[in-house]
């Protein structure tokens, strides 16, 4: 009961350390944009918080008969703004009232994913593929509005899950070989590389059965072959450019890469120490763009400096941790439900801070409880206080 209790108490303690030092950068980041920034992210934070209190006090009902409505509800909402709105559709606006559907809608699928994957007790490849199309549904419509960061967080999820439900080695490979190949088919060399040490891998393993074999070979080239025709023919310009730049992004200094390399430079010019509160340079000269939301990190990094952003992502880190020792002492939905808002929290982590140091392409996934953002903030912090919910049973 006290480990539990200990766990609990670290979770809304970090959470309430990430979210002042967000709520601090934003105070910083007004004073060039509008104090507006501000204001409005001070009411998310209230919102967010309270409900984070309000979830974690009432047990979630575990409806096994009618669980698949959320699944419903959530496809609904993505195809409502896919129908509605016109342009680039990921805000569905009702009235003065709008929200991001592709966050609104992640508790929806989060709950549904986590039922039925405690359904589960052993997996094939057959019943493998089956579970995996669910979450190609909420994938290809966040990918139409268009959103390519929010659509492969469910990609993200899958992989979670995978690795800890009961499948058997050739079906894990199988999803991991896949992201792989998908991975390193940007460059040649890499892909070609990685798909002989599969390979190699594949073949050395006697326990594999022929049809392990072919369908792990599958998994080695087929991505690799369709990622160049998906990324000519599927992506907008903009992602394409974000794609082909994020590794060399002096190439467009004044275009794509504007965003990257000033990100870059504001992280650098902060130093160990940096320049000290309210003091940021690229922010108040506007050359930072986003500086409240996608390029956060590197605003609070110019005025913080190595220690204050090392300080930051530590705090991510033991989140993170803490959330996954949460999900080791529950079973069954619990677990799922826990490790679905560990990888929300952790694929926003590592994609927002990534881009910004220009390791990942750009692609507009705030940093959760830190950036500027309501749907997103408010949203986490519900999935964060289901999750503490869970430990009322202890105690």
């Amino acid at each position: 009961m006290k480990d539990i209790l200990r766990v609990q108490n670290r979770i809304l303690i970090i959470y309430l350390l990430i979210s002042f030092l967000g709520i601090l950068n934003i105070f910083s980041v007004s004073r060039s944009f509008g104090s507006y920034l501000f204001i409005r992210h001070l009411i998310y934070f209230g919102i967010g918080f309270f409900l984070l209190i309000i979830f974690s006090r009432i047990s979630i009902p575990r409806w096994r008969e009618f669980y698949y409505l959320f699944f419903l509800a959530g496809t609904f909402l993505l195809l409502l703004v896919l129908i509605k709105e016109e342009g680039i559709k990921r805000w569905l606006y009702i009235g003065n009232f709008s929200f991001q559907v592709s966050d609104a809608v992640k508790p929806l699928f989060i709950y549904f994913y986590s039922m039925n994957c405690s359904f589960i007790k052993n997996g094939n490849y057959f019943k493998s593929f089956k579970t995996f199309t669910l979450y190609l549904i909420p994938f290809f419509l966040i990918l139409f509005e268009p959103d390519l960061g929010s659509a492969l967080f469910y990609l993200f999820l899958f992989g979670v899950y995978v690795l800890v439900l009961n499948f058997t080695l050739g079906v894990k490979l199988f999803f991991i070989f896949s992201f792989l190949s998908m991975i390193f088919s940007f460059n040649f060399i890499s892909f070609f590389v990685f798909s002989v040490v599969s390979f190699l891998l594949v073949f050395l393993i006697k326990s594999f059965k022929a049809s392990d074999r072919i369908l792990l070979s599958l998994a080695i080239l087929m991505p690799g072959l369709t990622v160049p025709f998906i990324y000519n023919n599927v992506l907008k310009e903009y992602q394409r450019k974000r794609l082909k730049y994020f590794l060399n992004p002096a190439d467009d200094p004044k275009g794509a890469g504007w965003q990257v390399l000033q990100g870059q430079l504001a992280i650098g010019s902060g130093g160990v120490f940096g320049k000290g509160f309210l003091k940021g340079s690229h922010k108040s000269l506007a050359f930072l763009p986003q500086a409240y939301s996608d390029f956060a990190f590197a605003s609070f990094a110019e005025e913080f400096g190595f220690l204050g952003s090392l300080f930051l992502i530590l705090l991510y880190f033991f989140l993170l941790i803490s959330l996954l020792n949460l999900s080791k002492e529950k079973e069954g939905f619990e677990t799922f439900f826990i490790l679905g808002t560990f990888s929300s929290i952790f694929y926003a982590f590592f994609v927002n801070i990534g881009g910004v140091l220009g390791l990942l392409p750009i692609t507009g996934i705030p940093l959760t409880f830190f950036s500027y953002g309501g749907t997103n903030f408010i949203i986490n912090s519900i999935l964060l206080g289901v999750s503490l919910s869970f430990t009322r049973k202890s105690y």
